[in-house]
């Protein structure tokens, strides 16, 4: 589902996203960052690709709740290069599979679009 608001509400470093895929942020809700660990974040991360940058921190700045879930400024996000909108989607997917996060939010620099997605195994 897309969500049309909070566009802009992204930390974006200037000049990382210059290729031909742009790549995007993913961002899970304010209850998962809560369990989630930087650590464990990264060892996965850097566990399931090799060929793109990416950081990790609170990036996004605006505030989404979709069904109780609250996505702001206190959320944990990774900020992946280089990726097209189909790896993008499928390297959240399974992020948030590896790290058992049902809920997350994907923006796609690809296409400029936010979407809400949810995965359960």
């Amino acid at each position: 589902m897309e969500c049309k608001s909070n566009k802009d509400s992204f930390l974006l470093i200037e000049g990382m996203h210059q290729g031909e895929h742009k790549g995007g942020f993913i961002v899970f809700p304010t209850h998962a960052t809560m369990k989630l660990h930087d650590r464990e974040l990264i060892n996965k991360i850097e566990q399931l690709i090799t060929s793109c940058s990416y950081r990790v921190g609170h990036l996004f700045t605006g505030k989404y709740i979709d069904d109780n879930i609250i996505y702001n400024e206190q959320s944990i996000s990774v900020e992946l290069d280089e990726l097209s909108s189909i790896h993008l989607l499928s390297f959240a997917e399974t992020l948030a599979n590896e790290l058992m996060q049902e809920n997350f939010l994907i923006k796609n620099l690809n296409n400029n679009r936010i979407y809400t997605s949810s995965f359960n195994e």
